[in-house]
């Protein structure tokens, strides 16, 4: 899904891949509102798990999304989203869970209260939904926000709102890894020409209870 320097972004997609199917944004904004054009371009009777993640996730992994849609699926959940705790989750949505735990909505920093800002638990933007869910949450999302935008992470709390389950994959997101990737670049760019890199950025899941092939699950 494309709207922001489409033609660059169209180009480099489809010389890796030509059989990508471009959908384009319209003048509503939102990450929810972006979905909603994606399915539209796909069959109207698709069903089955749906995978979003945000166009900015860094060292993202084919390996990652294939162990995320097993684990999803296994689990028979409407929504699995991958959160990630951070010393300083300035500018990430929050997490916010009920008395038992439970994910209950995600909140955007620009709408978050004071007590929802001190929440570390954010949402890395990626996740994966049953596709009929998703279809029927977009219908109901708003832009009544602080940015009036059309939210993908009100599908969580309108899913929870149903009766559909909704958990959460928690670990160490890959996001919080890229500091240390630039920062062992810039290291490596004050050596003379002619050195070599061999830096290897690591990816982890970890989860409250069992690990099924890297991930486990907090609902």
């Amino acid at each position: 899904v494309v709207r922001h320097e489409r033609d660059r972004v169209v180009e480099q997609c489809t010389a890796l891949d030509a059989g990508l199917v471009i959908a384009d944004q319209d003048d509503v904004k939102g990450t929810g509102r972006a979905v909603e054009c994606g399915l539209a371009a796909l069959p109207a009777d698709l069903t089955g798990t749906i995978l979003v993640t945000y166009g900015d996730v860094p060292l993202l992994t084919g390996d990652t999304l294939v162990q995320l849609t097993v684990s999803h699926q296994e689990s028979g959940s409407a929504v699995s989203v991958v959160t990630a705790h951070l010393d300083d989750p300035t500018g990430y949505g929050r997490v916010v869970r009920d008395a038992q735990g439970r994910v209950e909505r995600i909140v955007e920093h620009k709408d978050a209260t004071a007590d929802e800002l001190a929440l570390t638990e954010i949402n890395s933007g990626i996740y994966a939904f049953d596709a009929q869910v998703l279809r029927a949450a977009l219908a109901q999302v708003g832009t009544d926000n602080a940015q009036g935008e059309k939210y993908l992470t009100d599908v969580i709390s309108i899913a929870r709102d149903a009766g559909r389950p909704v958990r959460a994959l928690r670990g160490v997101p890959i996001l919080a890894r890229t500091a240390g990737l630039i920062a062992h670049l810039f290291e490596e760019i004050q050596q003379p020409i002619g050195f070599a890199l061999s830096y290897q950025a690591t990816r982890e899941m970890v989860y409250d209870g069992e690990v099924p092939e890297g991930f486990g699950a907090h609902e």
